[in-house]
């Protein structure tokens, strides 16, 4: 895809230039490449007056595929379909909160007459410190 991007590139100088000029000082060389990618492909669906409307959704892009960020899902599936045939040279894999959490054992202790209710992670409980959670390893 590299060699395509390159090569529309060179045929159509003036999106060349405006592309090019759309690169952050922090961008390094492969984070770039995959920006500019989702950039032409997208740049024929948003004219010159939504030109920052664009620059946005690409950065939005960019910082979920190289940093983890989320954001609302509608934000998301756009971004999403707006990638489709964008390649992306070694993106990092990352965990969210809700798959970490789903991997941690624990147990909620719920006493009615105290009113306790507590995530108990691998220890006992701490208003009730003979209970230990059903998951916890001695």
């Amino acid at each position: 895809m590299a060699d395509g991007l390159d090569d529309f590139l060179r045929r159509n100088r003036e999106i060349a230039d405006t592309v090019e000029g759309l690169r952050g000082l922090w961008e390094n060389d492969k984070h770039w490449r995959a920006r500019k990618d989702f950039l032409v492909r997208n740049l024929s669906d948003y004219g010159q007056d939504r030109m920052d409307y664009l620059i946005a959704l690409s950065m939005v892009w960019s910082n979920h595929v190289f940093m983890g960020c989320r954001y609302n899902a509608e934000i998301m599936r756009k971004i999403s379909d707006m990638a489709i045939g964008v390649e992306v040279e070694d993106a990092p894999q990352f965990t969210t909160r809700d798959e970490i959490m789903k991997a941690v054992p624990f147990t909620i202790f719920l006493d009615i007459k105290s009113g306790c209710n507590v995530r108990c992670f691998e220890s006992s409980c701490p208003k009730f410190p003979r209970k230990k959670c059903a998951n916890w390893r001695a």
